[in-house]
């Protein structure tokens, strides 16, 4: 009800990031992120399904002949994709490659500037242009005890939403973020995205997939940071690394 209510109405929730629906994401990803296992919906000016012959339980309820799906578009899939993020955002990579989509940091994983390190981390990374898994490039940790793999996708407008993946192999690496950029320099106060390794595969090739909400004004950019925490003697791969833009 609070999203469907006209603007200036007390207690309503007005459009975020574009859309009312986007408000409404918003809301849901906070609440599973706070919740043990379930989020409850709640509406009573609208129905979820047109049954026939419908009459509301007490005379005073007032039921609009609509769905909330009708009032509100795009509620079930945001619904869906707040409830199967994964689903959605394999969906979606799926799509970007089918249509021949550029992948914004194709060519930034051979570069030197992949990867940072603490001037005492010690430990080192390579860079293998053409011998990561489909002749792509593929960069090498070795004991680099403070350091990251970092990737920027540049050209980012109010609304974007960026989707990633990336596969990395060994020790010392659990999580992939992405962080906002703004005029080049990270933007702290917006809201930012951290999304950890799933379990190896039969070659020990562990993935990672995450999507970004809708690009908040004036950011420009976009960046894809792996932190590597190695003790010496390990060594961590990294490669198939892709940010598509929508």
């Amino acid at each position: 009800d609070l999203f469907t209510r006209p603007e200036g109405v007390r207690g309503g929730r007005w459009a975020k990031k574009g859309s009312r629906t986007e408000a409404l994401r918003g809301c849901l990803e906070e609440a599973l992120y706070a919740s043990d296992e379930y989020v409850w919906l709640y509406g009573a000016r609208q129905r979820w399904i047109k049954w026939r012959d419908f009459k509301p339980p007490y005379d005073y309820m007032k039921i609009g002949e609509e769905t909330w799906e009708e009032k509100l578009p795009g509620l079930s899939k945001v619904i869906r994709e707040t409830k199967e993020p994964k689903d959605e955002i394999d969906a979606r990579l799926a799509e970007f490659r089918a249509a021949g989509a550029k992948n914004l940091v194709a060519a930034a994983l051979s570069k030197p500037g992949s990867n940072w390190q603490d001037k005492k981390s010690g430990g080192k990374f390579t860079v293998l242009p053409g011998e990561g898994t489909g002749g792509g490039p593929r960069v090498v940790a070795e004991g680099v005890y403070l350091g990251c793999f970092v990737l920027d996708a540049v050209g980012a407008q109010k609304g974007d939403v960026f989707y990633a993946e990336a596969y990395v192999r060994g020790s010392g690496v659990d999580c992939m973020w992405m962080r906002w950029k703004k005029d080049g320099k990270w933007e702290y106060s917006a809201e930012c995205v951290d999304e950890a390794f799933g379990e190896p595969d039969a070659d020990g090739w562990r993935r990672v997939v995450a999507r970004t909400p809708p690009a908040p004004e004036g950011m420009t950019g976009v960046t894809l940071k792996i932190d590597v925490r190695q003790k010496p003697g390990e060594k961590a791969e990294l490669e198939r690394v892709s940010v598509f833009k929508k």
